[in-house]
C-alpha cells in the first residue's frame, strides 16, 4: 500500500518498473542501487541519480510538475519547489538541480544539457554542464535522428502497403481460388475466411470469382434422413463453371 503525506510518496517506496529498472535511462537498479548525495548550497534536500528524484531530509519526495505543459502535449522540462527554514520558497528546474547537486554550480557562460533532448530524462548519466554550441549540437544530433526514424517509419509503411496490395491484388485471388477449388467444391464461408486471412478483400475476391467462371453449387438444407433424424443444413459452395460455359463467356 502507498504511504502519502500531502499527495507525495516517500523515497522508501517502489518507484521502478516490474523488471527493477528506471524508467527514464532503464538502468537496473537492483545491479545499479540508487544514489542520492546531498544538495547543498543552503538547500536540506538530497537528490538522487535516477529520474530526478528529489527528497526533503524526513524521506518524502518533492513531486515534479511540467512547465506550461498543454494538455496530451509533449513533455516539457520539469520544475519542483525547493523550502528550508528561514529562506522563501524556490521553484527550479529539475534537471538543474540534479546537476547542482552532483556536478556543482554552473559555469558562467555553460547551460544545462540534456544528452538526449528529451526534457523530462533527469537522470545524472543523462545530463551535463555544456557551452551553447554543445547543447545546440545534441538538438540537432536528435533532430537528425528523429528525422531518420521519421523517414524509416514511412518507408516501412510503404513496404507493408504495397505487400497488402499486392496480396489483395486480381491476380492474388485469383490464384487463391484455382488453388482451392481444385479439388472441388468448397463452403463458400471457409473461401472467404480463408481469403479473408490471406489478406484478400471480399470484393476482390467476388470479382476473381466471375473472371474464373466458378458458380454457385446450392443445396437445399434436409431437415430429416432417411431414417427419420435430425440432419445439419448443407453448405453453399463454389465450384468451377463447366468448360462449355466458359467458352461461350469468352
Amino acid at each position: 500500500m502507498t504511504t502519502a503525506r500531502n499527495g507525495r510518496r516517500h523515497s522508501r517506496e517502489p518507484w521502478t518498473g516490474a523488471d527493477g529498472r528506471c524508467p527514464q535511462c532503464g538502468d537496473d537498479v537492483q545491479a545499479s542501487p540508487e544514489q542520492w548525495t546531498d544538495l547543498g548550497h543552503g538547500w536540506p534536500h538530497q537528490v538522487s541519480n535516477h529520474a530526478g528524484r528529489i527528497r526533503t531530509p524526513d524521506g518524502w519526495l518533492i513531486a515534479h510538475r511540467d512547465s506550461n505543459r498543454p494538455e496530451n502535449g509533449p513533455p516539457y522540462y520539469q520544475k519542483a519547489d525547493l523550502s528550508a527554514p528561514g529562506r522563501p520558497r524556490a521553484t527550479r528546474f529539475v534537471h538543474q538541480i540534479v546537476l547542482l547537486a552532483w556536478a556543482g554550480e554552473c559555469p558562467p557562460g555553460q547551460e544545462s544539457c540534456h544528452a538526449d533532448d528529451i526534457p523530462d530524462h533527469n537522470c545524472r548519466t543523462n545530463l551535463r554542464h555544456d557551452w551553447p554550441d554543445g547543447n545546440a549540437a545534441d538538438k540537432a544530433r536528435q533532430a537528425a535522428y528523429h528525422l531518420a526514424d521519421a523517414r524509416a517509419r514511412r518507408s516501412d509503411h510503404a513496404r507493408r502497403s504495397r505487400a497488402t496490395q499486392l496480396a489483395n491484388s486480381p491476380a492474388a485471388a485469383r490464384t487463391y481460388l484455382a488453388e482451392v477449388l481444385a479439388d472441388g467444391p468448397q463452403p463458400v464461408r471457409q473461401v472467404e475466411a480463408d481469403a479473408q486471412a490471406r489478406g484478400i478483400g471480399l470484393e476482390t475476391l467476388k470479382f476473381a470469382r466471375r473472371d474464373l467462371g466458378c458458380t454457385w453449387l446450392i443445396s437445399l438444407p434436409v431437415t430429416e434422413s432417411s431414417n427419420g433424424a435430425a440432419a445439419p443444413p448443407r453448405q453453399s459452395r463454389w465450384r468451377f463453371a463447366p468448360r462449355d460455359i466458359l467458352r461461350r463467356r469468352q
